[in-house]
């Protein structure tokens, strides 16, 4: 790997059905120095480790919005990372306002009894708010709102690392604020939910034409596919996520 090489696996591009026995959302970051998922979905850790990951090198989860197939696998993590291969250095997760606070209701009712290894000295956390530049390491982060389901604290998420920008849609609908969030971006992984359907909170294949040009990326990604996107997919004049799929920037 080059100095300022960015490698990405897609570890679950899947809608919240797994539809096409996809696996829920999780993209895995990786440069010389550091390591990092964005979005953990329920399925993430077999993703994971189906693809190869060595789950011992994540410095962090960075968190789109509180959806189970966005940030349900982040209890398994804990437990694979401080339970089992007993780390000793710390993981750090980024999330929206009360992220401790969620996965920690969420742990004790995954793993009632369990509920010790949350006081971990080596597990840290987080927040952003709209527009806030969060500085990690070497990444810079800026959460964008988008629109999904307001209680879910939906965001978009842009990640500037050696010199090259990663732009991510989260979950949303169409909003203006993809064009800022994914401006000059070298990569822009973007929703799109439906084909001609239309659900609260999503996109489908109409939104990517009538905006396409408004986005100033260099490449597009699309994903999170329904079930009716996969019939359609051969049809598509886009790239679009595949499990275990791997982009180089």
């Amino acid at each position: 790997m080059k100095n300022d090489e960015i490698e990405i696996t897609v570890a679950g591009c899947g809608d919240a059905f797994s539809s096409g026995g996809n696996l829920h959302t999780c993209f895995h970051v990786k440069t010389q120095n550091i390591q990092f998922l964005i979005d953990c979905g329920s399925s993430a850790l077999a993703g994971l480790k189906r693809y190869g990951i060595d789950t011992k090198s994540l410095n962090a989860i960075v968190i789109s919005h509180f959806h189970g197939d966005h940030f349900g696998g982040i209890p398994f993590i804990i437990l694979q990372l401080f339970k089992v291969e007993k780390r000793t250095f710390p993981l750090t997760i980024i999330s929206p306002v009360g992220g401790k606070e969620k996965i920690n209701a969420l742990f004790s009712l995954l793993y009632a009894g369990a509920e010790d290894v949350l006081e971990n000295e080596f597990l840290h956390y987080i927040e952003y708010n709209n527009y806030e530049e969060i500085k990690f390491q070497s990444i810079k982060i800026t959460a964008y709102p988008v629109l999904h389901a307001v209680l879910s604290q939906p965001h978009g998420l842009r990640f500037e690392i050696n010199g090259k920008t990663l732009a991510y849609s989260g979950d949303t609908e169409w909003s203006d604020e993809l064009i800022s969030l994914s401006d000059k971006a070298d990569l822009f992984i973007c929703e799109c939910n439906n084909y001609k359907n239309i659900s609260p909170g999503h996109m489908n294949i109409s939104d990517i034409k009538k905006n396409y040009l408004k986005l100033n990326c260099s490449n597009l990604v699309l994903t999170h596919f329904g079930d009716e996107m996969l019939k359609n997919k051969e049809s598509l004049n886009y790239v679009y996520a595949i499990d275990g799929m791997k982009f180089t920037l």
